[in-house]
């Protein structure tokens, strides 16, 4: 009698834990990423849609131009992205459609800022473009050369001071 209460115990067990296995395996133990705002891959919400807005841009910048309104950006800026008062972000102009698969390098990336000064930016709307710089830079490291300024002005030193926190 002693062995089959083994047996039996140990199939209780072992159904136990197919059972935990199963579970954990279907979604509902493990993590799950269906939320686009639970993506390891893209940088922390700092503002109220700066992940949505981001998540949606898959391509390469090499340069990014910062002005205060849409005129003063030179032609050919796209994506252009607008950081609104509070941190939040919206797409202005929708990025470029690519000639291939493969090509998804954005030469010129415009950015809107809610102020003239980088300086006058609160700490949500910088956090948010370090956002910007760090998701569509990411497979380079950015220099002060790609970052232009249209209309808007930067004490000195201060870009390069932004810079160093995505490194």
């Amino acid at each position: 009698m002693k062995p089959l209460y083994q047996i039996g115990l140990g199939l209780l067990v072992a159904g136990g834990l197919l059972g935990v296995l199963q579970w954990w395996v279907s979604g509902e133990g493990g993590a799950r990423f269906d939320d686009p705002a639970q993506r390891p891959d893209l940088p922390p919400d700092t503002g109220a849609g700066v992940r949505q807005v981001l998540r949606d841009l898959q391509g390469l910048a090499t340069g990014f131009d910062l002005a205060v309104r849409a005129d003063r950006l030179p032609t050919g800026c796209a994506p252009i992205l607008a950081v609104v008062d509070g941190g939040s972000l919206r797409i202005v102009t929708p990025a470029p459609l690519s000639q291939a698969p493969s090509s998804r390098h954005w030469p010129q990336v415009g950015v809107l800022l809610p102020a003239s000064q980088l300086s006058e930016l609160s700490a949500a709307e910088r956090a948010s473009l370090l956002s910007i710089w760090s998701w569509l830079g990411r497979e380079q490291r950015l220099s002060r050369s790609a970052i232009r300024l249209h209309g808007c002005r930067a004490r000195p030193g201060e870009i390069e001071h932004l810079l160093r926190w995505l490194r």
